[in-house]
């Protein structure tokens, strides 16, 4: 089967056939690692749009790093992990433009978070 341009054949992840959660890290580190050459181009690219947006406004593009991320209740009472990434974004004249993701990151647990970034 031909792929469009721009896909990968980066393995099969059917959603339907997880019988685990082992199947879920196995088929999310799968994408993760097909992802990976991209993901430093892709990066780029959607700051250097998101700056010429602000410049095609007359405004003076800002940068602006920061950590986002998210605390995930294991059950009630319980555990919490936290999930984060570092992240740049784009202001123009004091309004967000957009975000992008910055990394990637495999846990102890083998569990490997995916960071697109776009």
């Amino acid at each position: 089967e031909e792929l469009p341009q721009g896909v990968l054949p980066v393995g099969r992840f059917d959603l339907a056939r997880i019988a685990d959660v082992n199947d879920l890290r196995n088929g999310i580190g799968t994408l993760a690692d097909g992802m990976a050459p991209l993901r430093e181009e892709a990066q780029v690219q959607k700051l250097m749009k998101l700056i010429g947006e602000a410049r095609e406004q007359k405004q003076t593009p800002v940068l602006s790093s920061s950590r986002d991320g998210v605390a995930l209740g294991l059950a009630p009472w319980s555990l919490f992990e936290m999930a984060s990434v570092a992240c740049v974004s784009v202001l123009a004249a004091g309004t967000k433009l957009g975000t992008v993701y910055l990394g990637s990151h495999r846990f102890a647990n083998g569990w490997k978070s995916i960071f697109l970034g776009v």
